[in-house]
């Protein structure tokens, strides 16, 4: 039913943070594809960890993403679907993600989800990453992070804006930084975000 381990969705590694987005791949896994709002069931199938039921993002024979809660721990991953359970898969949810900047490819590889497009010196570029951790109470319609991320960009710290889950994204973090001024121009730039002890790095746009 499963082929190894829940992944990462914006690596595709076998690393689990809390608030992570997670895909696992298999087989049979569900009786077609459906991808709506998150619900603990899709199309009757369940994903659990220690029995608790997860927050689904999508399903497909082949294929189900999902999301993992907040707070670090250890337990056992299943699937369940028409009365079939899967083998239990040993799952443990560390603090901030080490690689959750997700890329334009989708895939974990290639340029990060960095916007906008052209990026300037002094100007603001929009971080988009999963596996932030917990956030605060709601305020201005806002769920800003506990943890406030560093962002370092081309080895030059960053001015944090905002660090928030992305309006309308489900399990994705948004962070907002400014480019320093001093920063290199003329090649893709290595960003890097740190939280919590963790660090994320992938390449941006050209300066």
């Amino acid at each position: 039913m499963l082929n190894g381990r829940p992944l990462n969705a914006a690596s595709y590694e076998p690393e689990a943070a809390e608030g992570m987005l997670m895909t696992v791949f298999g087989r049979n896994l569900a009786p077609g594809l459906q991808s709506s709002r998150p619900a603990t069931q899709m199309l009757g199938v369940r994903a659990t960890l220690n029995g608790a039921p997860l927050q689904l993002l999508f399903v497909s024979p082949g294929q189900l993403a999902f999301r993992l809660p907040n707070g670090p721990g250890s337990g056992e991953f299943r699937v369940q679907h028409a009365g079939v359970e899967s083998a239990p898969v040993p799952l443990r949810i560390a603090g901030p993600a080490r690689r959750g900047i997700f890329s334009l490819s989708m895939d974990g590889k290639g340029p990060g989800a960095i916007l906008p497009a052209s990026i300037r010196r002094g100007g603001a570029v929009e971080i988009y990453c999963t596996g932030l951790g917990a956030t605060l109470p709601p305020a201005e319609g806002l769920e800003r992070t506990r943890i406030i991320p560093q962002v370092e960009i081309e080895g030059r710290d960053a001015e944090v804006l905002f660090s928030d889950l992305a309006p309308g994204l489900f399990g994705v973090y948004q962070v907002n930084a400014r480019v320093p001024l001093d920063s290199p121009t003329g090649t893709a730039v290595e960003v890097r975000l740190r939280a919590g002890g963790a660090g994320m790095g992938i390449s941006g746009d050209p300066i």
